[in-house]
């Protein structure tokens, strides 16, 4: 393992006096101060103290970049979140109220072009986004009428299609549960889950985590893209190493039977607009995925995730991960010790959350 490098805060704790290190650092924090009342003049200010003064952003903007390269330039590596979008946006367009005729004629080569050449790549698995893509595709050419380019787009997609079309996977009626969900009970589960750092010495089995992953993958997602995967590390020696690299574990990851690493894609997306994307949507699969877990006996934590360069480094090294994926959180899985307390956590109320009708000016 690679020597810990001394950070430049203990650098100067072993070589300068108390006082002196007292005075270095009210030094430091007066002229970052000065430095943020320029900042905070404008955006130009403000961009210009990220440039030279703070670089808290610098890994960001690089995997920003390097995930809007990759999304521009490669074909079959990142087509597969392209044609999710576009199948995602001509499902909305079918399901409109009135429906515009004709429409999604700006992207319907694009994503007939897609759909066949990841039909004729045998690297691409995904047996199941191709069939709802070919459905979806034959409903919306039939739906939208004979618009030059549609009938164009209609004689490339039948030529070139591999996978038929049964139209079971379109947009349709919304049918409501068998039996529908008991608030009560959903409220239990929901004080029921709490974050637990202490587990039993007890194997995880994969299949339920396979379970929680596939209940998580319903969470709503941006242009149905899901550009987040659930790193599952079970492996004993594995899990001591990576449960180190989240900062709040210290005096319980050694208990630890099973971490998951939920990484986000940010070349899913064509643009710096979406880099959040990754977060809103892995974030909403993460509460799913606990609250499967729970409902399956397991418990879990999420864990403390702040971005610190050095630990992100530490964790892109250990998970060799790429520039453009970035790790949203860490979550400890495993089955609760009855003996292990949990934390109080009160809520806050209603009231302190939630706020009806009040906008500025109104």
């Amino acid at each position: 393992m690679r020597p810990q490098r001394k950070s430049l805060t203990a650098t100067l704790k072993a070589v300068l006096s108390p006082r002196q290190y007292a005075f270095a650092r009210r030094t430091v924090f007066a002229l970052r101060a000065a430095a943020l009342r320029f900042a905070v003049l404008g955006s130009l200010p403000s961009a210009l103290y990220y440039a030279f003064v703070s670089r808290a952003f610098d890994r960001e903007h690089y995997a920003v970049a390097v995930a809007v390269r990759r999304n521009l330039r490669s074909r079959n590596e990142v087509a597969l979140y392209r044609l999710r979008r576009n199948i995602h946006r001509l499902e909305k367009g079918l399901l409109m109220r009135p429906r515009r005729t004709p429409f999604a004629l700006d992207y319907i080569d694009e994503t007939v072009d897609l759909l066949v050449d990841l039909e004729s790549n045998q690297n691409i698995q995904r047996d199941e986004d191709l069939v709802w893509a070919s459905d979806v595709l034959s409903e919306y050419l039939d739906a939208v009428g004979e618009d030059q380019r549609v009938v164009e787009a209609r004689q490339r997609f039948e030529e070139g299609r591999l996978v038929g079309a049964n139209r079971t996977r379109v947009p349709a009626l919304r049918q409501p549960g068998s039996e529908p969900v008991d608030y009560d009970q959903f409220l239990s589960l929901m004080r029921q889950r709490r974050s637990v750092r202490w587990f039993q010495n007890r194997p995880v089995p994969r299949g339920l985590i396979d379970r929680a992953v596939a209940a998580a993958s319903h969470a709503p997602s941006g242009c149905n893209r899901q550009p987040y995967t659930y790193w599952v590390i079970d492996d004993p020696g594995l899990v001591r190493e990576v449960s180190g690299i989240p900062l709040g574990t210290a005096g319980f990851r050694d208990n630890i039977p099973v971490i998951v690493c939920l990484v986000g894609d940010l070349s899913a997306f064509f643009g710096e607009r979406d880099r959040h994307g990754i977060y809103v949507d892995a974030s909403l699969s993460a509460m799913a995925f606990m609250l499967a877990l729970e409902s399956q006996g397991l418990s879990s934590c999420p864990l403390n995730w702040p971005d610190i360069a050095k630990l992100e480094r530490r964790a892109r090294a250990t998970l060799d991960l790429e520039t453009y994926e970035r790790i949203v959180m860490f979550i400890a899985v495993g089955y609760a010790d009855p003996e292990g307390m949990v934390a109080h956590s009160q809520r806050r109320g209603v009231e302190k959350v939630r706020r009806y009708n009040l906008v500025s000016g109104v």
